[in-house]
């Protein structure tokens, strides 16, 4: 297990999430919506499409953020500088979610991001 894991931090981890703005001349920030999560993407042939995206979200204010992970909440918080994300401080409930949760690899890959965009209403994080 510890073999997989490592490989998966080697490789390059992506985090699709979207959010629906009505105003499309809107400048949207990390702050500005509640963000679902639509895939993980890691490497060039491993994406994981998410079929229930309101189970997994992520919310920001000015300095911390909340983030729904199937049945656990996690809280904690976040710094950025240009394109660079930072989570620090992350505390999560601790539920088992069921074999076809994406819990453990959605919390994980919050934890190794390095880096955002937004790119047409969607917030990207990559590791």
């Amino acid at each position: 297990m510890i073999y997989s894991f490592a490989l998966i931090l080697i490789l390059l981890a992506q985090l699709i999430f979207s959010c629906s703005i009505d105003n499309n001349t809107k400048e949207i920030k990390l702050d500005s919506e509640k963000w679902l999560l639509q895939k993980i993407t890691q490497g060039k042939i491993s994406e994981n499409i998410i079929d229930k995206p309101g189970n997994y979200s992520l919310k920001f204010d000015k300095i911390n953020f909340k983030m729904l992970s199937d049945c656990n909440k996690c809280s904690g918080k976040y710094t950025t500088a240009s394109k660079f994300i930072k989570f620090e401080e992350i505390n999560c409930s601790k539920k088992m979610c069921g074999k076809d949760s994406f819990d453990y690899l959605f919390r994980k890959n919050i934890e190794i991001a390095s880096s955002f965009k937004i790119v047409d209403q969607v917030l990207i994080l990559e590791s």
